[in-house]
């Protein structure tokens, strides 16, 4: 008889097909064959996560059972029993409670008549996406395209820095055209391909945002941001004021080039230009830096959280259709438009929270 820890392992041959991970109540008998002598052990999954080997059965010589019983043999790690296709590494698996949100920066005037067609794709996407979609409507300044009384600074510098030759056009969470890094604005019609393309993304980052506490004229806004993964470049957090339902004079009446066409029913026979036009998603000021406050590297790493808190005067503003948009992005520059990529985005109505 050859004694049971002598038994020589040469060759470890699985029963099963590794199709399955094992619950943790399952047995899952394995072989170590050497010639005549055969030792059939079994995998017990375990809380801690290990696997513990154990000897149920010791067969040696034409079959015949020397000794039957359990003994310990020893731990061995998760990987001993694996598949790659049903235990995906934890970076790769979708963090939960974190969604994926796309930033639509759209660049528009009300003397833009295919900018009320853009408007309504914005929307569009936004019913596709289930609110995954969020967007930035920066309208432009007299002598930029034509110009509108919604214009700001802001608007008119990011338009520069991002190279901006017409209306309607739109960056898509900040990503370049394909195969070009110096430019990141798509033109009107073209819009569908990289927001899918970005709402498939699996999330590095969740943002939470909280603007309920408002005292008077101010508007306390907090911001929280956690990483599933560790981001090595640089990192930015940018806060943007919206206001929705936006009417005046003729200064917010839109341009339509789409008054005789049915094919756009939403537009059709509604004057060029469009009276009393509804303005959504207007920029009106930058909350944080408007080029972003920078997140301190420590605190980009897998499972680790940044949080900022800054405050507004909205005194000149409509409380009840304000929100508030935060994004996390890279940090770029004129020579490197493409450093300024968007991860992640969030958005909340002024007087509410929105959890990651």
């Amino acid at each position: 008889m050859i004694p049971l820890l002598q038994v020589p392992l040469l060759r470890l041959v699985p029963k099963c097909c590794c199709r399955q991970t094992p619950k943790a109540s399952a047995l899952l008998p394995w072989h170590l064959h050497n010639k005549p002598n055969i030792v059939r052990l079994y995998l017990r999954n375990n809380p801690s996560g290990f696997f513990v080997v154990i000897i149920s059965e010791v067969f040696i010589h034409k079959g015949n059972m020397v000794k039957k019983g359990a003994i310990l043999l020893c731990a061995v790690t998760a990987l001993l029993y694996s598949c790659k296709k049903d235990n995906p590494p934890a970076a790769a698996q979708k963090p939960e409670g974190f969604s994926q949100k796309v930033l639509v920066e759209k660049f528009t005037t009300t003397s833009c008549g295919n900018c009320g067609r853009a408007d309504l794709d914005i929307e569009a996407f936004k019913k596709q996406y289930n609110g995954k979609v969020i967007s930035v409507h920066y309208h432009l300044p007299t002598g930029q395209f034509g110009g509108d009384s919604m214009a700001t600074l802001e608007g008119q510098n990011i338009a520069a820095m991002f190279g901006l030759l017409g209306t309607p056009f739109a960056a898509i969470n900040r990503n370049h055209l394909p195969g070009d890094t110096t430019k990141l604005l798509f033109a009107g019609g073209n819009w569908g391909t990289p927001i899918a393309g970005n709402v498939a993304l699996q999330p590095a980052c969740g943002i939470s945002v909280d603007a309920s506490t408002i005292n008077n004229s101010m508007m306390d806004v907090k911001v929280g941001v956690k990483f599933s993964q560790t981001i090595i470049e640089p990192l930015s957090l940018t806060v943007l004021l919206l206001e929705d339902s936006v009417t005046g004079d003729e200064g917010y009446w839109q341009a339509n080039y789409y008054n005789t066409d049915a094919t756009v029913p939403q537009l059709f026979g509604r004057g060029h230009p469009i009276k009393n036009y509804v303005h959504n998603d207007v920029y009106r000021a930058a909350i944080s830096p408007f080029w972003g406050q920078a997140i301190p590297a420590g605190n980009t790493l897998a499972n680790t959280q940044y949080s900022a808190t800054f405050s507004i005067d909205i005194s000149a503003y409509r409380k009840p259709h304000l929100k508030v948009v935060a994004f996390i992005h890279g940090q770029g520059d004129a020579m490197r438009l493409h450093k300024y990529k968007v991860l992640n985005a969030q958005e909340v109505h002024a007087g509410n929270a929105q959890p990651f």
